[in-house]
């Protein structure tokens, strides 16, 4: 499905002449009479929105006029307005909301049309017709074309036609969207060829599939946006549409297609008339198209048996599901005219160049299409009807070679349906998989997505499946779109940082600018992932190189390339070798050297005995990073292949599979790690993690990025916030200073750099044709005067064609010989002496030689024979080895290779570059294709607008012209195009950024403003209407406007701050005649506006008892143009250039230590939560299994014993018999009168049967007996004591008590894990308490915040907005929901008192100043004195008699920070603080303390939650109490300068008096926390 716009006035027009002629002319008067003589349905209504037009005429499924078409899509009236003005309604009647502008850009003509046209409508009340229309242009017009050209107009065509070529130039107001359905070219192939009963039934499908997607646009995709600025996006009641079929392409081709024209007006619930939110239906619209494309199957499936199979479209592309038995050269060869067009529409654009010297504009590039189609196929052949069509399609195909058997097997495509191999979908074995699969589509592109990106993701895959019914296949597509986004997903922006009011909420509790398809969200796996790895930027890790290994490798580098590396490439090696992370990022800007500084680092770390494994993304680069360091290196994906599970033959996660050895104290270098993955990057982590290695990450990110999610290796760069590891001295240019300046502004995406190209006259600018060529002209003459070069161009399609450009000037050289040509990919052919690029890696076996041969993707080749079978011998080019590549892979994996896209050309350096741009290219790109040439880097800008082969005539019907772009507008466009992608982490700032925006605060402050004037409008007018006379009452509420024009002047009043309650009375005297009261009053009250005016604007209504308090409050708090509570934070001057920056720098290095020892104690915690998971539990277990080994065994043993026993029985009794049947057989062979016993004549042999049978039982008895034995011996070696047999046993059978102490650890391990967790959840708050005011100090440095003292109170707001933000979303994650903003305010309030150094020049303050002081002092009321605070008076010493108690608690702090006379104190640690207590408990119960006052209290409460004291350890130990309170008050005697300003400072913020700056959280004071656990290290204090 394609969306485009369709603008208003006659630009519906396209739909009626294209779908009732076939693109033809046409004499019908009437839709219908040219439907009926050609057989073509008309257009249909359709839309739930319908039923707010309330006309039988316009209803679901009824036809179209071309009335209704002109009313609602040329005059934004209702469809029926012809009709209703004719029977005596006015035009107000009849308009939906605002009627559309008619744009003349003030061209007189234009404009005398225009009121023309409203005289017209006002005189005879009915709308202009097309031939009215007509003839007015031709009327007024004539005199405008006299005046214009002097002459007389040959005939009223040529004044139609000059006056639309005016028109053309206008853009007029947006009338609806083109929404065109088209099915899979197999469908339409499949619907053009059979018979018309099947084909019937097909349109029909279609039109079914139509439908059912646009009903969920109209529930998923349709918004309008109320309110000002549109700022609040809500539901209307849906389309009002009209459906119009084509049955073939301009071209001629079968293609059947529907095109939904949709109404820009739609009605919101209230029932009025507003535009449809363009934007969000553009946002939906691929999952619009993949849903009606999952209908369509579905339907053709179930309903008609046809089967369906996928058509690849290569790596990460998903496919298209296409019927099967349509061949792919039949399909083709329905696509041949709109091919042949195109060579066409390139001539007709050179000679469109060469004749005017520029290139088309926006119109002409649709009219030369238009003409290269027409030129294709026989323009003047009269228009068709549909079974003209299929019969003239069905004599193409017979005419083709096996036409009469493609025409059979279209005929028995539903035949076929029992060997689809699509599965019947089956909830239970594909649910959980179609959902991962789904997940996995949308991740692996982005680290973030909208619900819309799943939504689309989950109809392409549905097609995957055949569905029972409809209705199945939409609750699956809705279950796995709710389990992905509820279940799977982690919302990454699912708060506010604003603490709205309920007023500025809707229904679902966010904010009301909230926007469809707002959400962000993100995977565990990911976030996980890149915490992973900010994390492991300051994991420590003991592998690091000596500095006198650095500095030798750095003398023998200068040694043997006679140059030292500057100091930026030192700079990074040293960061790279000594940091001693886990993982560290270096940047290399192109150009700047980055691989000389590897290569020492490689060297290095080598020569220290380590190994060092290069990585790279692909096979190509990781060749030119193994030449470069000296050392083996591999594709990224060959370890983590492996090393996540996705090898066939080994489990992942193991260090022994990974095709490279990784040992402990190893290094991994990761070149162009821009282009690695997160989950890639990941991946290395966690190896080297396991192996104990290091990985040393080296790219530039703002290079081209990842394929597929990315954005990681930024934010590790931007995390790290260092600069010792970034080169910024370029290399590449040489002594070419300017350009190396250039590049690097670049990189920044500064577009002026523009004018540095020009001037070197390395810019040129044309169509696309004129660039290619003369890009390829350019290329070789470098190439023939002995210069290394580089043709990049944007796409595939034009590196096609330069190939095809080089190779034919080759050819016509001689140097290609095209006796013998070997065909691959794409189409081209390759001679011997082409150059040639493989795409795929490969290794070929020769099994004759037992030799083997690999082939990388990247890799250039030049042809050096061609084998009759296809095959072909090449040279590579860069280590001038012999390959042979089969004939598959050449047809398969081979192009062309002199000209290269972007992405290819990174990392490469030549002489030259020629850069083919046009708007594919963005920043990135632009980049990369302007930085790889040393000598010059030429742009070639295809200055044409972008042809759009599908669009219609009236898609490009007043949309005005667009001029073609310049060469500096292609640049400026690109270089505007950040599409570099990001982490989810970094989304989470732009977020905040968003939510906390000048623009949003504005939009949302003026929108609860119209809500509380509303209000209050509607609670008060109705009573001052209810006083007039009855009369005038019903007046007003019959008139056309009602009370609107009274609204509208109370609105004005209140905005200038003025209550319109006050001139009511004046406004409402002597209008007992007026023919319009309403408009009167409106009059008078303007007039009362302009006498009161002060000037004031955007004013709040007056408190009423009728207000909204809530949103009020939030109003005058926030109030965009008041100053005042930003004026509460920075002070009465609101100046921050009065910081103490010394205390900023030491709040913020105590804050970080603090960080710093509670990551330690969470990394510990952490660590015993999976240590400790089920210990108890699985320790119970171990036991359990212990007890029924020993059972076990002694059973056995038991068994044994009691085996052996018995066989040594059975032996016994076995001799026995053996000895018994011998007597008897020696009795028997004696005489029969010496024979001792009675024999019978056959005893003789059954008595041998029986010694035979008893050695059988011996042998089997002595083996028995050996088994026993060989058990004992086994089972018997460590048995417990004998004693406790019978225990045991016991033990082993008795299951109710050992599940019953499973229980029971298992309760203790949830008990623990609770605790643990708990304690994790203090660390981590207190954690991030200290991280936060680590923050505030560092953004309030004086290198941070403006240099204007105007901006600062923005500043500080602006600030507390992204804290806040921050805070909340780390809150969220922790569990916790709670607002942040006032934590935030207190803590930044709190770190300004701290550091604040008033003017002590106090007579320059005026009036103003010293309000906003007393407004902030009456708004923080000090309390009572007490006693107690009398008597701290009296304990100070004289010279500070004159000082309050807040600023002593100052004085205290400033001097514990070393800015008084105090000696610097070393804070003392926990456990020594615990101690000293406890030593001091005594003395302090019978040593009066002076008490201080709570202002000072709270100086000191805060003081200790930062972990600092008001004396030096040593001095706590060895004083008594009454001298350090002595020594107190003597040095406090002594104010220096800093200590006076800060004291009052926060004496005019009445902070001496306001116990509410100490920190609110209880986690957040030291003298709380709870004690190290055994396991943790002693946190010691900062010295300070």
């Amino acid at each position: 499905m394609t969306l485009r716009v369709v603008n208003s006035g006659t630009g519906y027009e396209y739909l009626l002449r294209s779908v009732a002629t076939n693109d033809g002319p046409t004499d019908a008067p009437s839709l219908s009479k040219y439907y009926d003589a050609k057989g073509t349905p008309p257009g249909r209504w359709l839309g739930s929105g319908l039923s707010g037009l309330n006309t039988e005429n316009v209803v679901q499924g009824g036809e179209v006029t071309e009335s209704q078409m002109a009313a609602l899509y040329g005059e934004g009236l209702h469809p029926d307005a012809d009709m209703k003005m004719s029977e005596g309604q006015k035009i107000k009647d009849v308009q939906l909301g605002r009627p559309f502008a008619h744009f003349t850009n003030d061209v007189p003509v234009l404009v005398a049309l225009r009121d023309a046209e409203r005289r017209h409508r006002q005189t005879t009340g009915t709308l202009m017709g097309k031939q009215e229309r007509a003839e007015l242009v031709q009327d007024i017009g004539r005199e405008f074309f006299i005046e214009e050209h002097g002459v007389e107009p040959q005939s009223g065509r040529e004044i139609v036609n000059w006056v639309n070529g005016l028109k053309d130039n206008v853009r007029q107001s947006v009338s609806g969207f083109d929404l065109t359905f088209s099915p899979a070219k197999s469908v339409s192939v499949a619907w053009a060829l059979s018979d018309e009963e099947t084909a019937r039934r097909i349109e029909k499908l279609h039109h079914q599939a139509v439908k059912e997607a646009m009903a969920w646009a109209e529930d998923n995709a349709l918004f309008t946006r109320v309110g000002k600025q549109g700022r609040e996006q809500v539901k209307t009641k849906g389309f009002v549409a009209s459906e119009f079929k084509h049955y073939d392409t301009r071209a001629g081709d079968p293609d059947l297609h529907s095109h939904v024209l949709v109404s820009n007006k739609v009605q919101t619930e209230d029932g009025r008339w507003l535009s449809i939110d363009g934007y969000t239906l553009m946002k939906y619209h691929q999952s619009i198209s993949h849903r009606y494309d999952s209908i369509l199957n579905t339907l053709l499936s179930n309903e008609m048996g046809y089967t369906f199979t996928a058509r690849d479209h290569g790596v990460n592309k998903e496919p298209t599901w296409e019927i099967e038995g349509v061949s792919e050269s039949l399909m083709e060869s329905f696509s041949k005219r709109r091919r042949g067009a195109q060579p066409v529409y390139k001539r007709l654009v050179e000679e469109f160049v060469a004749a005017r010297g520029t290139t088309p504009n926006s119109v002409e590039v649709g009219r030369l299409w238009q003409q290269a189609i027409l030129e294709t196929r026989d323009a003047k052949r009269e228009a068709e009807s549909l079974s003209e069509l299929r019969a003239g399609w069905e004599n193409e195909v017979s005419d083709r070679e096996n036409g009469a058997e493609e025409l059979a097997a279209i005929n028995q495509l539903a035949a076929n349906s029992g060997h689809d191999e699509r599965p019947l979908f089956d909830a239970e074995a594909h649910l959980s998989g179609l959902i991962d699969d789904v997940l996995d589509t949308v991740t692996r592109r982005r680290s973030y997505f909208r619900a819309s990106h799943v939504a689309t993701a989950a109809g392409g895959k549905l097609q995957g499946y055949r569905f029972d019914s409809l209705s199945e296949r939409d609750l699956i597509h809705a279950t796995v779109v709710e389990a992905i986004v509820r279940d799977k997903a982690i919302a990454l922006n699912d708060f506010d940082v604003l603490e709205l009011p309920e007023a500025l909420k809707n229904t679902a509790g966010k904010a009301r600018d909230a926007r469809a398809d707002s959400e962000l969200y993100t995977t565990q796996d990911i976030l996980d992932t890149e915490d992973k790895a900010l994390a492991a930027l300051n994991e420590p890790v003991a592998a690091f190189a000596p500095s006198h290994a650095i500095d030798k490798a750095l003398d023998e580098h200068e040694a043997e390339a006679g140059f030292r590396l500057n100091s930026g490439q030192e700079s990074m090696a040293r960061y790279l070798l000594t940091c001693g992370t886990l993982a560290a990022t270096g940047v290399g800007p192109a150009g700047t050297g980055k691989t000389a500084s590897m290569r020492l680092v490689a060297n290095v770390w080598a020569n220290e005995g380590r190994n060092v494994i290069g990585l790279a993304p692909s096979a190509q680069a990781a060749d030119v990073l193994s030449g470069d360091l000296g050392f083996d290196a591999y594709t990224i994906d060959k370890l983590t292949y492996t090393w996540r599970g996705n090898h066939p033959t080994k489990p992942g996660h193991s260090l022994k599979d990974l095709p490279v050895s990784i040992n402990a104290g190893d290094m991994i270098i990761v070149d162009e790690a821009g282009m690695a993955s997160t989950p890639n990057i990941g991946s290395l982590l966690e190896i080297a993690e396991e192996a104990g290695a290091v990985v040393r990450f080296i790219g530039d990110h703002k290079q081209l990025g990842a394929v597929e999610n990315g954005g990681l290796f930024g934010a590790m760069v931007n995390a790290s916030g260092r600069t010792d590891n970034q080169l910024s001295e370029v290399v590449r240019f040489g002594g070419d200073r300017e350009q190396s300046a250039t590049s690097l502004r670049l990189r920044e995406g500064d577009s002026s750099t523009f004018d540095f190209y020009l001037e070197r006259g390395w810019v040129n600018g044309g169509a696309r044709s004129d660039m290619l060529d003369k890009a390829a002209a350019d290329y070789l003459a470098d190439i023939s005067s002995g210069k290394t070069s580089l043709l990049i161009a944007a796409t595939n399609h034009d590196v096609a064609e330069l190939n095809d450009k080089i190779r034919a000037h080759y050819i016509a050289h001689g140097v290609v010989d095209t006796t013998m040509e070997a065909q691959l990919s794409r189409g081209e052919k390759a001679g011997v002496g082409d150059t040639i690029l493989a795409r795929k890696n490969q290794t070929f076996y020769d099994d004759e030689t037992a030799t083997s041969a690999r082939i990388n993707n990247g890799t250039l080749l030049t042809v050096t024979g061609i084998a009759e079978n296809g095959s072909i011998t090449a040279r590579n080019n860069t280590t001038g080895e012999e390959l042979c590549l089969p004939a598959d892979y050449v047809h398969d994996n081979v192009q062309l290779g002199y000209a290269a896209t972007v992405h290819r050309a990174q990392g490469s350096t030549v002489d030259c570059t020629r850069a083919v741009i046009d708007h594919h290219v963005d920043r990135a790109g632009l980049y990369v294709a302007l930085t790889r040439g040393k000598l010059a880097n030429h742009i070639y800008a295809v200055t044409e607008h972008q042809l759009d082969e599908l669009a219609e005539e009236g898609h490009y019907h007043y949309q005005g012209i667009d001029h073609a772009p310049n060469a500096r507008d292609v640049f400026n466009k690109a270089i505007a195009r950040d599409n570099s992608p990001k982490a989810a982490r970094e989304v989470i700032a732009e977020v905040v950024d968003e939510q906390t925006s000048p623009d949003r605060m504005m939009g949302l402050w003026l929108m609860g403003k119209d809500e509380a004037t509303n209000d209050f409008i509607d609670a008060y007018l109705p009573d001052w209407i209810d006083t007039l006379p009855g009369e005038l009452s019903r007046k007003i509420e019959t008139s056309d406007d009602g009370v609107a024009p009274i609204r509208h002047g109370w609105a004005r009043l209140i905005d200038a701050g003025i209550d319109p309650r006050t001139v009511m009375d004046t406004a409402t005297r002597d209008i007992d005649n007026a023919h319009d009261p309403a408009r009167l009053i409106r009059y008078r009250l303007d007039e009362q506006l302009r006498q009161l005016d002060t000037g004031k604007r955007n004013q709040l209504p007056p408190i009423s008892r009728h207000a909204d308090m809530e949103l009020d409050t939030w109003l005058r708090t926030h109030n965009p143009y008041d100053r005042a509570e930003t004026t509460r934070l920075t002070g009465k001057e609101g100046n921050l250039n009065r910081l103490n920056q010394s205390v900023l720098a030491e709040h913020a290095r105590f804050a970080r230590s603090k960080v710093e020892s509670l990551t330690w104690q969470e990394a510990s915690i952490t660590t015993r939560l999976h240590e400790d998971k089920n210990a108890a539990v699985n320790e119970v277990k171990a036991n359990y299994q212990q007890i029924r080994l020993d059972a076990g065994r002694i059973r056995a043993y038991e068994q044994a014993m009691a085996d052996h026993s018995a066989a040594l029985r059975e032996e016994e009794t076995a001799l026995a018999d053996i000895e018994h049947q011998r007597l008897l057989k020696e009795d028997y062979t004696r005489p029969v009168a010496e024979r001792a016993y009675d024999h019978d004549a056959d005893s003789y042999g059954t008595y041998q049967q029986r010694i035979n049978h008893a050695h059988k039982r011996l042998e089997q008895a002595q083996q028995r007996r050996s088994l026993a034995q060989q058990t004992i011996e086994e089972t018997g070696a460590n048995l417990p004591e004998a004693g406790l047999w019978e225990e045991i046993c016991y033990r082993a059978d008795d299951t109710e008590e050992w599940d019953k102490r499973l229980n029971a650890a298992a309760q203790h391990d949830s008990e623990h894990a609770q605790n643990l967790q708990q304690h994790l959840d203090t660390i981590r708050r207190e954690k991030m308490d200290f991280a936060d005011r680590a923050d505030i100090a560092t953004r309030l440095r004086a290198e941070e915040i403006p240099h204007n003292v105007a901006d600062h109170a923005g500043y500080i707001a602006d600030e507390v907005n992204l804290l806040a933000a921050q805070r909340t979303y780390e809150l969220r994650r922790l569990g916790v929901d709670e607002p942040a903003q006032e934590t935030i305010r207190d803590m930044v309030t709190e770190t300004i008192a701290a550091a604040y150094e008033p003017d002590h020049d106090e007579t320059h303050h005026d009036e103003h100043d010293t309000t906003v002081q007393n407004t902030v002092e009456e708004a923080q009321p000090a309390p009572e004195p007490t006693t107690e605070d009398e008597s701290t008076d009296n304990t100070q010493g004289e010279d500070t008699s004159e000082l309050n108690e807040g600023a002593r608690a100052s004085l205290d702090f400033l001097a514990s920070l070393g800015l008084g006379d105090e000696v610097p104190e070393t804070p003392q640690s926990h456990d020594d603080k615990d101690e000293s207590d406890t030593a001091q408990q005594s003395d302090e119960e019978n040593t009066p303390e002076p008490k201080l006052h709570p202002g000072a209290q709270a100086s000191l409460d805060f003081i200790e939650s930062l972990g600092l004291d008001d004396t030096p350890q040593n001095e706590k130990e060895e004083k008594p109490e009454d001298e350090s309170a002595a020594s107190e008050d003597e040095d406090a005697g002594e104010l220096n300068e800093g200590a006076r300003a800060s004291l009052d400072f926060l004496a005019s913020l009445g902070l001496d008096d306001a116990p509410h700056i100490t920190t609110t959280h209880s986690n957040n004071h030291d003298n709380e926390e709870q004690a190290p656990t055994d396991d943790l290290e002693e946190e010691q204090g900062p010295e300070l």
